[in-house]
């Protein structure tokens, strides 16, 4: 109800604490000197006190169980009117959500503690046993009850029927004390008053209605801001009401839900949304296909964290994979992913995945096994518990547990992060990789690629027209459709990320800064700023995207396939000392409110023929660049004095315009030639060519110019 922050597990250890407390101080000033009398007659008033005490126990946590029902809308109502002022305003607003819920169970527990030393002291002198002996029989009862509680009854009853149980303990352990008063000559008056509590027990118990699955897992602790504003328009039953409940199982590690809405399935751990069929999809199979593209030597890889099982399924439909190992701590998540069977192809019957139920951290530390891959799907690093798979320490673990050469890929986000937490986490993780790249796969999502060795994408590998290729169809389903799609979900990496995190605290076990500080950026609408922080590093400059197999040689021909190019060698010599890289940068656009970085990007390709120098440009556009820009573009590349201009028409019928200018002091020209070509993304590439030559001299300079320009032709 109030989330699995280290907040939140503080906040109802200090309620059900400061319950305790007062219930012991209550007992000390109003009940350790209430009985009259001595010996026998004082013990049965001590009897009869501990009797009433846990009878209330058992009513107060019985009626309880109504008013938790309604925390949800409880927990809005002060969200709306507390969170605005002040974090910590809205803390205590939780610990009296929680205390309110707690504190006249606790209050009697805490009375009743003492009271039952004090029964059990049989003199003065024997105080110190007495006491003892009642601690340790407590110390006993609390380690059983919470080793059956969480193993057996929690798993078996579920919540709302567990907390029944506990009420029908204490009403047991009332009876007890009842009984224990003394004999009675009349027998009735013995029996009656626990025939009557047992009754209205029961009574209230049946009138009791279970809560609102759907309600109870609406999650509104993280969603509190969107369903808030949702509730201007809607009620909060109606609201709820879009969801179908689809699966519901409280189990000792969560309560785990799949919901349908919109079309779309969603699996949420404790309320919170961790995969879906349709909306996270494209993050869910890039977080494994993206390190499948840069290492394509995965034969054993490993997945921590099931959830939907798409991630699994994606890395098992690679062909390479001989043994996947599949770490979910939660029985109930493995349930759960057989609702995204058709999504994650049934991947847990594979015959090559193995499923491990077991902590990760306990499991890497445990096992011998090494892997080329390492996907970390878990995320939340604001909860405790999956907050130190977030840690300098656990990022170190995975790194050992990896073969030479070996990929770690690690989910992140953007949202609900400050920036120095964002750039926490980054740095974390840079810290323990030579090589370091970030994607984006989503607004708000992001996939770290780490590794020893460098991480290259592999374009030119993947068939995108092939039916049978599995990695061109995996990517598909993620709404990747061509390598050009594939390199633009790249941010940042190597040095630039290493000066960007620069200054950043690390996230360590000793020092878990993320697990303290992301809890108070829960509703922080941070997606765009955090990744407009790095675009503003960035500054506009050109980044070098981390590709290999821009192009490759075949005879004399340099098949520049992400160019969309062919070129032909001239007969003055072969292609040599060729170099490819695809470029990118983030330019602002418009200012304060209305300010938006766009993604820009060029493939350049350098090369020499003999003496001549060859360098070309290509870059997607929407729309062909007119005459008069592509002119303005051929001066942006050649520092032109006199240039000569000119027109030619290139194989296929494109036209190009071209410019020459003569360096006077080396006998060398600079011919420039650009045009633009329709490629199949339904729009256009711009290319930019510079050839530095001998001079060929002024009547051989249409004749240069044409056996330039037949070397190139739009497909």
């Amino acid at each position: 109800m109030i989330g699995g922050s280290v907040y939140a597990f503080t906040i109802t250890l200090a309620s059900f604490l400061a319950g305790i407390g007062l219930g012991s101080l209550m007992y000390t000033r109003f009940l350790a000197h209430a009985g009259k009398g001595k010996g026998q007659a004082l013990m049965q008033q001590r009897m009869m006190q501990a009797a009433v005490l846990a009878l209330l126990i058992g009513l107060c946590i019985l009626l309880g169980l109504p008013v938790i029902g309604q925390l949800p809308a409880l927990f809005l109502k002060g969200f709306a009117v507390t969170f605005s002022v002040h974090f910590g305003l809205f803390q205590l607003f939780v610990f009296a959500l929680s205390f309110m819920i707690m504190f006249l169970p606790t209050l009697f527990m805490g009375a009743l503690f003492p009271l039952v030393a004090v029964i059990w002291t049989t003199s003065g002198a024997a105080a110190g046993r007495g006491v003892g002996t009642a601690y340790a029989i407590n110390t006993v009862g609390t380690i059983f009850g919470a080793l059956i509680g969480g193993l057996l009854i929690l798993p078996w009853l579920g919540v709302h029927k567990s907390i029944q149980l506990s009420a029908g303990m204490y009403l047991l352990v009332a009876f007890a004390f009842w009984l224990s008063v003394g004999a009675r000559k009349n027998l009735t008056a013995k029996i009656w008053p626990p025939l009557l509590s047992a009754a209205l027990f029961l009574v209230i118990a049946l009138q009791i209605p279970a809560w609102d699955k759907l309600l109870m897992s609406r999650g509104v602790y993280y969603r509190a801001h969107i369903t808030s504003e949702q509730m201007h328009e809607r009620s909060l039953a109606d609201i709820i009401a879009d969801a179908e409940l689809l699966y519901y199982e409280e189990g000792l590690d969560g309560t785990v839900t799949v919901k349908r809405e919109g079309g779309d399935r969603y699996l949420a751990v404790n309320s919170k949304t961790d995969a879906s069929s349709r909306g996270d999809l494209p993050t869910q199979i890039l977080l494994g296909q993206l390190p499948l593209q840069v290492n394509r030597h995965v034969r054993q890889a490993m997945i921590i964290g099931l959830g939907s099982g798409i991630t699994a399924g994606t890395v098992a439909a690679n062909d390479s994979i001989e043994s996947l190992t599949v770490l979910e701590i939660s029985t109930e998540v493995v349930e759960a992913s057989d609702f995204f069977l058709q999504e994650n192809y049934a991947v847990l019957s594979d015959p090559r995945v193995r499923l491990v139920t077991a902590d990760a951290r306990n499991f890497l530390l445990a096992t011998h096994d090494r892997y080329d891959l390492i996907v970390s799907e878990v995320s939340n690093p604001w909860i405790s518990g999956i907050s130190n798979l977030f840690t300098w320490e656990f990022f170190a673990l995975a790194k050992s547990r990896l073969n030479p050469g070996g990929v770690m890929s690690q989910w992140f986000h953007t949202y609900s992060m400050s920036e120095p937490d964002f750039r926490t986490v980054l740095r974390t993780f840079a810290d323990q990789f030579r090589f370091v790249s970030v994607w984006r796969t989503l607004p708000g999502d992001l996939v770290l690629m780490g590794s020893d060795e460098p991480h290259d994408l592999s374009l030119g590998q993947v068939d995108w027209h092939a039916v049978a290729d599995t990695n061109a169809t995996e990517l598909r389903r993620a709404g990747v459709y061509n390598d050009r799609d594939l390199v633009r979900h790249y941010i940042i990496g190597g040095e630039a990320l290493r000066q960007f995190v620069s200054g950043a605290v690390r996230n360590s076990d000793k020092h878990p800064v993320i697990e303290f500080n992301a809890p108070r950026n829960l509703y922080a609408a941070t997606d765009i700023s955090n990744l407009y922080s790095v675009f503003s590093f960035l500054g506009g400059q050109n980044i070098e995207i981390p590709v290999q197999g821009l192009y490759h040689l075949a005879g004399n021909r340099i098949e520049a396939t992400a160019f969309g190019l062919s070129i032909a060698a001239l007969e003055t010599g072969k292609p040599t000392g060729l170099h490819a890289r695809w470029l990118a940068n983030w330019q602002l656009q418009g200012a304060d409110d209305d300010r938006a970085y766009k993604l820009a990007s060029a493939r350049v390709l350098t090369w020499k023929e003999g003496r001549s120098e060859y360098y070309i440009q290509a870059s997607d556009h929407s729309e062909a660049m007119s005459e008069t820009m592509l002119k303005t573009l051929l001066i942006t590349l050649v520092a032109a004095h006199e240039p000569q201009w000119g027109e030619v028409m290139l194989p296929g019928g494109s036209k190009a315009v071209w410019l020459h200018v003569k360096n006077q002091q080396n006998q060398r020209v600079q011919l420039a030639i650009t045009w633009n070509c329709k490629n199949d993304l339904s729009g256009f590439n711009r290319y930019a060519f510079v050839a530095s030559l001998l001079d060929p001299g002024r009547d051989n300079w249409n004749l240069a110019v044409t056996d330039q320009v037949k070397r190139f032709h739009c497909p």
